[in-house]
């Protein structure tokens, strides 16, 4: 890996951890009452996207009026207290990631589309199970959340703001995503963009320079 970059930027849901398990649960805890089944398969398709945009997708394939501002913020409740509830770890191989990249004094970024508060739950969730050396306020150097853009994923404004807010320029910058719509905000904004797989998106990424399917395989692929 060239070492001009200079910074790491991770998507969080599927990146950090792996919280899709608790955001489908929350999808079918909301629509099984009105009769409508989401498949895997279906909400796979869904991944990576805003919620808004999920829900507006629902609303066309299933044809049914949704009060779309309600329902998001139901979702957030909904979701918020099934992550209270579970013990959440990291994704495999995250703290050695980023162990390394703090020791090459990179700088290291959150870009999601989730909420800020989603964010800080999560974040506090991995390091109480993981207990690494770091705290939320030291972990990261920025957090970019869907407050904080007017554009989301696969624009390529969350990616800029996250750049530009730990001093970079987007080409110093490496960035793990696993959805289409983050891999293509990441790579039209200008970063080294590498697609992690997972069980919920093996599929192909067109817009990815790499393709991995765990953090141990960039760190022993790689001069990272």
């Amino acid at each position: 890996m060239d070492y001009a970059f200079k910074g790491l930027i991770l998507d969080m849901d599927g990146v950090i951890a792996q919280t899709e398990p608790l955001h489908f649960k929350a999808f079918r805890y909301i629509f099984e009452p009105l009769d409508i089944k989401l498949s895997d398969e279906y909400l796979f398709s869904l991944v990576g996207d805003p919620t808004i945009k999920n829900l507006h997708d629902i609303s066309r394939d299933f044809c049914i009026m949704l009060d779309i501002k309600k329902v998001d913020s139901q979702l957030e409740s909904i979701y918020l207290k099934l992550l209270r509830k579970t013990r959440f770890g990291a994704t495999p191989g995250l703290w050695d990631l980023i162990e390394k990249i703090k020791h090459r004094d990179w700088k290291l970024a959150l870009c999601t589309s989730s909420t800020r508060e989603q964010a800080v739950q999560l974040i506090d969730k991995i390091i109480e199970y993981d207990k690494p050396i770091w705290n939320r306020l030291t972990l990261f150097d920025s957090i970019v959340t869907v407050e904080d853009v007017k554009n989301k994923k696969p624009h390529p404004e969350p990616y800029l703001l996250a750049a530009s807010t730990i001093g970079l320029e987007p080409n110093q910058c490496i960035a793990i995503e696993d959805s289409q719509a983050g891999v293509k905000s990441a790579y039209t904004a200008g970063c080294y963009t590498i697609a992690l797989l997972n069980y919920y998106n093996q599929q192909n990424f067109p817009f990815a320079h790499k393709t991995i399917k765990s953090f141990s395989e960039l760190l022993n692929g790689t001069k990272l």
